[in-house]
């Protein structure tokens, strides 16, 4: 048999042989922990083990600050109990002002006065308390009742106290002046949790002094400081109805005092509300009065009007909001109302679609649930209007967009079954064959993914990743046509309009032609292209030295590190290879390196390669002299090799021109300008040479204007379709810079951005203009300049009428390209350094 252990019973505190000191401790350790019932046993224990202890604190400490606990929690009978206790246990003074609020809390006012005229009398009642005593006699006798003591016993008040009773008795007399003298001379408060403030700025409101009254309670700019660093004023109930009241007396935002986060116990709180709601509408600032609308937690009752309103408010002020660009706010407001009933499947489409441009995927995931549960009901209430072969591509098309929400926030699995079901309710659906399309793009398999993207866009699908994705698996494919034809055929659906004005270059040399530093890092850095030319320029960006501050379009580099990794790259590649490698190289160091000790040297290094590879291979030299006429080198210095391309050319003047073209897509040079000369000498009717000789001047320049366009109309008449290409690769280019020169900070190539529309415009009107404006003059230009820029709010596809059961068919959400299906595109910097490369795609 087991033995077991006797537990053994606790030993009652009063049977330990504690020492006093420990018990005292263990005392004072309950009362800091406010942990006042226990206290006071622990405290009747050590009074009947030590009587002759003196023990702190006493017993009628611990029992008003007990009562202060209960009080604190609006327990106030409770309250009441544990002061009057203080009070018998001989605590006078304070047990008398706490008890007095305690009562006054439980709307015992006689009982209140009583308690401290029995204290004051008995002379119990401290000075500090004196001045309660005071203004419990004007409220329970009036004026009369208050005179008597502050002029025969004066000397039992302090100079605020009996300043505080004369001014108020001044304020009963209408002697508003003579009142505020007595409240200034205050300096210090009349009873524990009062303001000379408070009376200083009540009375100069009833004297209808709005500014000095917004002064004394500091309701001037500083207010945004004062709610950031701590405004004691604002803890005092009084002083933030006085400001409710002085803020809705002057007609200002009743938000510049309250917090609908956290002032919305104060009984002020609902009619100021209300009242700011009214005084915006008034003022036309409808926004800003849907705003203060949602701050109310609830309707108020006294207000019904506002409950009748409330639904068609919030509707409109969603619109307005959606036409002023504020997305946020339109999503904000709608959302407040989308749950009441009856629910609206138009509201209900157009808020999916602002939460899909505010990438609000979980609000979007729960808004598809309700559209979902309404259309069931609908099919079976309505069985009629809902046969099936309307129910299914509607559910289908639904459970896409659920997919498409719940690939953006990660969760894969969920949604490939959501895709499924959609694909069980409707297999033909555009919209299925869409989605399954982006699938199998994602996996690589872009011969696989090209026709189902076709065939969803052919059969109405406007989800602008399809397109996105079209695109991409053809340009995967090396299919430069097939991704025309799908420009042309789709692009003006998702903004992708004059597709015939693209330039017909690799993507690297497309990032180099934008010129531009600040949109070419961001443009490479973000591609994940293996392609060489692309790597080399990816040595590049990485080789930009990292305090290089972005303000310029030439940066220093590390020119042993990035020497060093463009010959490890170009040693491994075949020459055919490397011809447009070292072609990317001197690009990027021509346009973007930093005139800086060495540069040119380096410069020369890969020019010297390129010469080398031209001695080889005939394809590398119209590159080479491309390049090497951009350098600014001598005719005479080219005039050998130049020779000897021309002669090999079966159209030596043709040929001329296109290299002259080269140089166009990167830089405007002068170096082969005779040599163009002498061919329009030769041949003056060549369209081809005529738009050649006019890229050797400056865009805008008389010559350029003059030459262009004689060349346009020879290529048109002529209908020689290589110069009609050229003029309008020249075309793409100009717009190109325009953009380029307007928003010189817009990632070009894909991301997002907050831009500076207003500056924009003034860059625009000043070039159009030729100079810079003075404000006046940009004021006055900004409203036409404005309108011309934009059309309006971005085309949502809303549609007030048409068929309110159904979501509209050209109805999709905007999200951009990624490798991962239905996710909007992310960043895919290769940067490991810290410091900012302008916008990422």
């Amino acid at each position: 048999m087991s033995k077991r252990r006797a537990r053994r019973k606790p030993i009652p505190e009063s049977g330990r042989s504690a020492s006093p000191e420990v018990q005292l401790k263990k005392l004072q350790t309950l009362v800091q922990q406010q942990k006042y019932r226990q206290a006071l046993e622990k405290y009747q224990q050590i009074r009947q083990s030590y009587p002759d202890v003196e023990i702190e604190p006493s017993e009628a400490e611990i029992w008003l600050l007990r009562g202060q606990q209960e009080f604190s929690r609006a327990n106030y009978r409770q309250a009441e109990s544990s002061f009057r206790q203080a009070l018998d246990l001989g605590l006078a003074g304070e047990g008398h002002y706490w008890l007095t609020k305690c009562l006054l809390a439980l709307e015992r006012s006689q009982e209140a006065l009583d308690c401290l005229q029995t204290a004051f009398e008995s002379k119990q009642l401290p000075k500090d308390y004196c001045g309660c005593y005071l203004k419990l006699l004007l409220l329970q006798g009036g004026a009369a009742t208050v005179q008597t003591p502050i002029e025969k016993q004066s000397g039992r008040f302090y100079a605020p106290q009996l300043h505080w009773a004369r001014g108020v008795l001044a304020l009963q007399a209408g002697q508003h002046r003579e009142a505020l003298s007595h409240f200034g001379k205050m300096k210090r408060p009349a009873t524990p949790e009062d303001s000379p403030t408070v009376w200083i700025a009540y009375t100069q409101q009833q004297m209808e002094d709005w500014d000095a009254a917004a002064a004394s309670l500091r309701l001037q700019s500083s207010m945004l400081f004062l709610k950031r660093f701590g405004d004691p004023l604002s803890k005092k109930p009084a002083i933030q109805q006085l400001r409710i009241l002085q803020v809705v007396q002057t007609r200002r935002s009743v938000l510049e005092v309250l917090d609908p986060m956290s002032d919305q116990s104060s009984p002020a709180f609902e009619p100021a509300l209300v009242a700011e709601v009214a005084n915006l509408l008034e003022a036309g600032k409808t926004l800003e009065a849907a705003h203060a609308c949602t701050a109310l937690a609830s309707l108020p009752p006294q207000f019904p009007e506002l409950k009748t309103l409330f639904h068609p408010f919030m509707l409109q002020a969603g619109q307005l909001a959606l036409q002023q660009g504020k997305f946020e706010d339109a999503e904000f407001f709608w959302e407040k109302i989308i749950s009441d009933p009856p629910f609206d499947p138009q509201l209900a489409t157009n808020l999916y679609q602002v939460q899909q441009g505010n990438d609000s995927h979980s609000n979007s995931l729960r808004l598809l649930k309700q559209f979902e549960q309404w259309l069931k009901a609908q099919a079976k209430q309505q069985s009629q209007d809902w046969p099936e072969s309307r129910l299914n591509p509607t559910l289908a098309k639904l459970q896409c967009w659920v997919a498409d929400n719940l690939m953006a926030t990660g969760k894969y699995h969920k949604a490939f079954q959501a895709l499924r079901q959609a694909e069980k309710l409707c297999p033909d659906s555009p919209e299925v064959m869409g989605r399954k399309g982006l699938k199998a793009k994602a996996e690589g398999k872009f011969a696989e993914a090209a026709p189902l993207l076709t065939r969803a866009l052919e059969g109405g699908c406007r989800f602008e990743e399809v397109y996105v994705a079209l695109l991409k698996c053809w340009d995967e494919l090396g299919d430069r046509q097939a991704r025309r034809e799908a420009q042309r055929r789709f692009g003006k659906h998702f903004g992708d309009i004059n597709p015939e004005y693209d330039l017909d270059l690799p993507f690297w040399q497309e990032a180099l032609s934008t010129g531009r530093l600040s949109l070419f890092e961001p443009i490479i850095l973000g591609s994940d292209s293996e392609e060489p030319p692309v790597l080399a320029c990816d040595i590049f960006c990485e080789a930009v030295d990292v305090d290089y501050d972005g303000e310029s379009d030439r940066a220093p580099i590390n020119q042993t590190e990035a020497a060093s990794e463009w010959d490890a790259l170009l040693n491994d590649l075949e020459p055919e290879e490397q011809i447009p490698t070292l072609q990317a190289i001197y690009l990027c160091l021509h346009l973007f390196a930093k005139r800086q000790k060495g540069i040119a040297a380096l410069q020369n290094r890969y020019l010297d390669r390129l010469a080398a590879l031209a001695g080889e291979r005939p394809e590398a030299l119209p590159v080479y002299l491309a390049m090497a006429a951009m350098k600014g080198t001598k005719l005479k210095q080219l005039e050998t090799q130049l020779r000897q391309y021309l002669s090999s050319s079966p159209q030596p003047d043709i040929a001329l021109a296109e290299l002259q073209l080269i140089v166009r897509r990167f830089d405007c040079i002068q170096t082969l300008r005779p040599y163009l000369q002498a061919a329009l000498d030769r041949d003056a009717h060549n369209p081809l040479l005529l738009l050649a000789q006019a890229t050797t001047w400056r865009v805008g320049s008389k010559p350029y204007r003059k030459l262009k366009e004689e060349g346009f109309e020879l290529a048109r008449q002529l209908q020689d379709a290589a110069a009609l290409q050229a003029f309008r690769e020249e075309e793409a280019l100009q717009a190109t810079a325009l953009a380029t020169d307007f928003m010189p900070d817009l990632p070009m190539f894909g991301g997002s951005g907050d831009l500076d529309i207003e500056k924009i415009i003034q860059r625009m009107a000043e070039q159009m203009m030729g100079q810079k404006l003075s404000p006046e003059e940009l004021e006055a230009i900004l409203p036409q300049m404005a309108e011309m820029f934009a059309n309006g709010p971005p085309a949502f596809g809303f549609d007030d009428g048409g068929d309110p059961d159904f979501p509209p068919d050209d109805f999709d959400a905007r999200p951009t390209s990624s490798d991962i299906p239905f996710e909007r595109g992310k960043s895919k910097s290769k940067s490991s350094k810290k410091r900012k490369r302008g916008f990422l795609p």
